[in-house]
């Protein structure tokens, strides 16, 4: 059996976006890139204005994990910036696939 197959993990979703932080960063940082962010920002401030507004329990959970999910998305440039960072200063390894 051939020991190189066996060690190998599959990278986790967030793992593979790591491992492709820079051709992200160019997306994140043109036209469209921006406004994707500017979408998600939208959802969020609604989702927010609903946390002030809701009566109902339900309503209120839900809108508190809407606004979990898309902190998480939109703090991901930052995440990818620090990643790159970390590793151009040897910090932390850089994460290949396969």
């Amino acid at each position: 059996m051939d020991n190189s197959k066996v060690n190998k993990r599959k990278l986790s979703p967030r793992e593979l976006l790591l491992a492709h932080h820079s051709s992200l960063l160019q997306w994140l940082g043109a036209v469209e890139g921006r406004l994707f962010s500017d979408w998600l920002d939208d959802m969020l401030r609604r989702e927010e204005r609903k946390l002030h507004t809701k009566n109902e329990y339900t309503d209120v959970f839900r809108a508190q994990g809407s606004t979990s999910i898309l902190n998480d998305i939109l703090n991901l440039e930052t995440d990818l910036k620090q990643y790159g960072q970390d590793v151009s200063e040897g910090k932390i390894q850089p994460i290949k696939e396969g």
